[in-house]
């Protein structure tokens, strides 16, 4: 598998683990949109810690960045903001996780391997810009806004986001 798609499943794995499912007993407090994009800006922020040239993710580094209360997670919001008092709970659980995977010896393929199981239809995977042209099919996205959509989620409006993420029960892949 080349780095550029073993990198951001790595971050996948570690992501829908560490972060997504130790904020699911706060989801009621979010939309389904507003998870998903915590989760995919922290994909994007650890990813360039995944180091799949090594196949040995830096640790201290994604836990500095996923524990950090000040990164943004929501647009214009950092995460103690976003969780309030929950958020050195939050922090220590998270820190817990990503501690347990360098203690476990975890390398950049098994946690690849996981986010390639954990992360369906998810911004990352291989198979997402097969997902994001029929999410962008079905929303009537401008050339511009499907690049974005495939390529750099984060950047589109949140509004076109949560529209994105409404839908996507719904569309079926392009065959």
């Amino acid at each position: 598998m080349p780095d550029d798609v073993l990198a951001p499943l790595a971050a996948v794995g570690v992501v829908v683990s560490a972060w997504r499912n130790t904020l699911e007993p706060w989801h009621y407090l979010f939309t389904d949109a507003q998870m998903s994009w915590m989760s995919l800006t922290s994909t994007r922020d650890i990813t360039p810690h995944m180091h799949p040239d090594t196949n040995a993710p830096d640790f201290a580094a994604i836990k500095q960045v996923l524990c950090d209360p000040d990164r943004l997670v929501l647009p214009g919001v950092p995460a103690h903001d976003v969780l309030g008092p929950a958020w050195p709970s939050i922090a220590t659980r998270i820190a817990a996780h990503v501690r347990r995977y360098q203690e476990d010896e975890y390398t950049t393929r098994v946690l690849a391997n996981w986010g390639g199981m954990a992360g369906s239809r998810w911004w990352g995977r291989q198979d997402w810009e097969d997902h994001a042209y029929a999410i962008a099919d079905h929303l009537e996205l401008n050339r511009y806004r499907t690049r974005q959509l495939i390529h750099e989620p984060w950047k589109l409006p949140f509004e076109m986001w949560e529209r994105a993420i409404e839908h996507q029960k719904d569309v079926q892949y392009r065959r």
